[in-house]
């Protein structure tokens, strides 16, 4: 089972540098008209709203290639007089699409003085193209190893007999259509706003467009100095650590599901030894022991599930499957738009420098109980991939914690489990004017929780200043 991206479940003033827009750049792209709402989604008032695609080149630096398109929306204020700046949001993955997710925002506090604007990234969401992976690559099981390497591979070659060119489905060029965006939007300004790997464009952008950059807010942060793959090595296990020492800390936790790990390791064991099968809504799936882990492990990017993961634990090692069959067919379904084919060309571009097999190795062989139980070797097949996939890798200057004085506001989940406190203090070293609050019991997504998006919404109202952090 793949990684679920995020809550697939559930779920900006003066800086160092210069803005790198040229003339040139902006007279390629060439922008449509504003289309329907009802194109995207449904709802029963469409008047807060604006809706359309912009056209872009592929290649943003040779300005040639295919034509493709950028599907955005523009949320109003619920404020007509407001002259705040608006929010630009970056959805995680990469894969996700924002605009799907657009409920999550409707009712969101930052529309009473902000607009918000939302951006399917390049390969995303109702942009064109999606990059998806052929459904017989559809990687809805863990698998080994090879197996796991030869979908992938077989992935590449398709995005490649359709025409287009994996190598320009990366950060940079995301960071360079959302300029275009703003420039196309008549926007001076705006707060640049991401979570999981939006965090990874946010960091991009005010890279490149720091001029165009009010404030940033970053949540659950991508480090862009460590490799994706090789490093959720070590991450995935210490997510559950985290959770056994948590649960046997608490009293109540700690009686009700004793020797939580070993129980844990045990059930992984015989799952992988004897796979279940369920059938949901005509489909029948078969899972491992493997495909256990991974699961549980998707579940704790949602703060609400987290505290679910030790009964399942329990309740699979005492043979007792129905719930969590029930949660993991809610965890495929809400895969079905995920862009794979544009996630994996952005890790094999953006990262492909860092994905280093031995480094994963030896986080590996930090948890040789998980070791042992061939959990990770997704992981590995990954990163062999990579080497093979024959794409143009991400200049090194990528690869560099961003040096800036822009207002930023950092934000973590104390138990996030794929992007931990320690990936926001890594971002924020060469952040001058930077903020990192760690929002306790939280998973994936912070800004989404209540202190979380207090804070927020302080940073966002006091210009990027300080925010009152006193509901930590």
């Amino acid at each position: 089972m793949r990684y679920i991206y995020p809550m697939a479940l559930a779920l900006l003033f003066n800086s160092c540098g210069s803005d790198t827009t040229t003339t040139t750049e902006q007279s390629v792209t060439n922008y449509s008209n504003e289309v329907p709402c009802q194109n995207f989604f449904t709802t029963n008032s469409y008047e807060p709203y604006t809706c359309g695609y912009m056209n872009a080149i592929e290649n943003r630096d040779t300005f040639g290639g295919k034509s493709i398109k950028i599907a955005y929306v523009k949320i109003n204020s619920k404020n007509e007089e407001s002259t705040e700046a608006p929010v630009v949001y970056f959805e995680g993955g990469p894969g996700g699409g924002a605009i799907e997710n657009i409920n999550r925002w409707i009712n969101s506090p930052i529309l009473d003085e902000h607009d918000i604007i939302l951006m399917d990234q390049r390969g995303t969401g109702f942009s064109s193209p999606r990059l998806t992976c052929p459904s017989s690559s559809n990687l809805n099981i863990s698998g080994e190893r090879e197996q796991r390497k030869a979908r992938l591979l077989e992935c590449r070659d398709s995005i490649a007999a359709s025409g287009f060119v994996s190598s320009q489905y990366n950060t940079t060029n995301i960071a360079k259509d959302a300029e275009a965006l703003r420039g196309h939007l008549g926007i001076t300004q705006w707060f640049v706003y991401g979570i999981s790997y939006g965090t990874a464009v946010a960091q991009e952008y005010m890279r490149q467009y720091p001029s165009a950059t009010k404030a940033v807010i970053i949540d659950g942060v991508t480090s862009l100095t460590s490799g994706w793959y090789s490093e959720t090595i070590s991450d995935h296990a210490k997510a559950f650590n985290n959770i056994f020492a948590q649960c046997s800390r608490t009293r109540e936790c700690g009686v009700a599901y004793p020797d939580l790990k070993r129980r844990f390791l045990e059930t992984i064991k015989r799952y992988n030894d004897t796979p279940a099968s369920f059938t949901s809504e005509g489909v029948t799936y078969t899972y491992s022991g493997r495909d256990i882990d991974y699961a549980l492990f998707s579940l704790m990017y949602s703060t609400e599930l987290i505290p679910a993961v030790p009964k399942l634990i329990d309740d699979l090692y005492s043979d007792r499957r129905e719930e969590f069959e029930s949660l993991i067919s809610r965890v495929y379904s809400g895969l079905s738009t995920f862009a794979d084919g544009m996630h994996y060309s952005v890790v094999c571009h953006d990262f492909g420098n860092l994905e280093l097999l031995g480094t994963a190795l030896s986080n590996h062989v930090a948890y040789p109980e998980y070791q042992a139980l061939g959990l990770l070797e997704t992981s590995y097949g990954t990163i062999d991939a990579c080497k093979e996939w024959d794409i143009d890798k991400a200049d090194p200057t990528f690869n560099q914690n961003v040096v800036s004085d822009i207002p930023t506001l950092l934000l973590s989940g104390e138990l996030d489990p794929i992007a931990p406190p320690a990936n926001a203090d890594s971002a924020k070293t060469n952040l001058s004017n930077s903020r990192h609050y760690v929002v306790t019991a939280a998973g994936h997504g912070a800004s989404l929780e209540p202190c979380g998006q207090e804070i927020l919404l302080n940073f966002l109202n006091n210009q990027g200043r300080e925010p009152d952090n006193s509901c930590l």
